[in-house]
């Protein structure tokens, strides 16, 4: 599912790097902004940080007029989701998740299609990574085994 979001997201920031207004821009800026400010709040919950991440990619989708397809994306990866927000629960280090957000804002800005492309790509598999132990052993149970076919490594 992660292979699928890196290619499907990839394809929609090179688009959205074309047709970004100073306002849709803005907008992300600003949603960056809640981020930091949301991890901030004596009563925060991951699930705050989930929305606004969430918000935030979708923003991409929608300046492209591919809302649909983010809309088919969520709608079909009930275990990414549910992967996601096992992420958020058990992520310790949201400033780190901020700067990745902060790092591919640049990147749009300065339009560089490779370190963009790159910088996506270890944004949607770091916790992947971080995670593989406690997906393997402790939430083995939480998530169904991948085809061999289509498995990939990590």
């Amino acid at each position: 599912m992660i292979y699928m979001r890196v290619a499907v997201e990839t394809m929609v920031l090179r688009d959205f790097m074309k047709v970004a207004t100073p306002m849709v821009m803005e907008d992300i800026r600003y949603l960056i902004r809640k981020q930091q400010a949301v991890i901030q709040e004596p009563d925060f919950k991951p699930e705050q940080f989930y929305r606004l991440d969430a918000q935030m990619h979708s923003v991409w989708f929608e300046a492209t007029k591919k809302q649909k397809l983010w809309e088919i994306l969520q709608a079909q990866q009930l275990h990414y989701t549910r992967f996601r927000m096992l992420d958020f629960v058990t992520e310790t280090d949201f400033t780190r998740i901020i700067k990745e957000h902060e790092e591919i804002f640049q990147l749009i800005e300065k339009k560089d299609v490779s370190a963009l492309e790159e910088a996506l790509k270890d944004h949607l598999y770091f916790s992947m990574k971080r995670m593989r132990h406690q997906i393997d052993v402790e939430y083995r149970d939480y998530f169904e085994e991948e085809d061999p076919e289509g498995k990939f490594d990590i």
